[in-house]
């Protein structure tokens, strides 16, 4: 018996071992909830998962990338809460801000986190997303969108995309309970 004690002493020394890095794994930041496939919603009035932020500053400026801007660019806004008029009211302050607004209607499923979306490729659209976020959807997280998955988002919801759209914002609960 006497042999087994340090052979004991390892595994319980490797399991707390594994049991740190799973729970320093798990506390990363990392998107989730949209599969990279698939970010149309639904008719289900389930909540999604939840995603976190891919960046955490604003993009743009400083770092030898593009300039954000708001003047001109084009947004999509989407309300993924039971707060009606959300997607409106929050259209009305972007348009009041220079940002031009010709889509906005309610998202097909239900979300916690507000996501801002952009072109996939696009770095001035990853800098206005980050502007974006900065100034009028703080804590939304950023994905890119791929066109192809702009137009399955687009013929989910009944509405017209164009190649002009730069930015999806989907309002969740998140942007609901302060603004709503």
């Amino acid at each position: 018996m006497m042999g087994s004690a340090p052979l004991r002493l390892a595994v319980i020394a490797a399991a707390v071992v594994v049991g740190v890095l799973v729970l320093a794994k798990g506390f990363e930041t990392r998107a989730v909830g949209v599969p990279p496939t698939s970010p149309t919603p639904s008719a289900s009035s389930s909540p999604s998962q939840t995603p976190t932020p891919l960046h955490s500053s604003p993009s743009g400026g400083g770092g030898g990338g593009p300039t954000p801007k708001q003047e001109g660019v084009v947004v999509a806004v989407y309300n993924a809460t039971s707060t009606n008029g959300l997607a409106h009211k929050t259209a009305t302050v972007l348009t009041h801000a220079g940002y031009a607004v010709p889509v906005e209607g309610n998202y097909g499923t239900s979300a916690v986190t507000s996501v801002i979306y952009y072109r996939s490729g696009s770095d001035q659209g990853r800098a206005d997303a980050g502007l974006l976020r900065q100034k009028f959807v703080k804590g939304a997280a950023l994905q890119p969108i791929t066109d192809a998955q702009v137009q399955q988002l687009a013929s989910s919801t009944s509405e017209h995309l164009g190649a002009d759209v730069e930015l999806i914002v989907v309002l969740g609960t998140d942007y609901a309970s302060t603004h709503g």
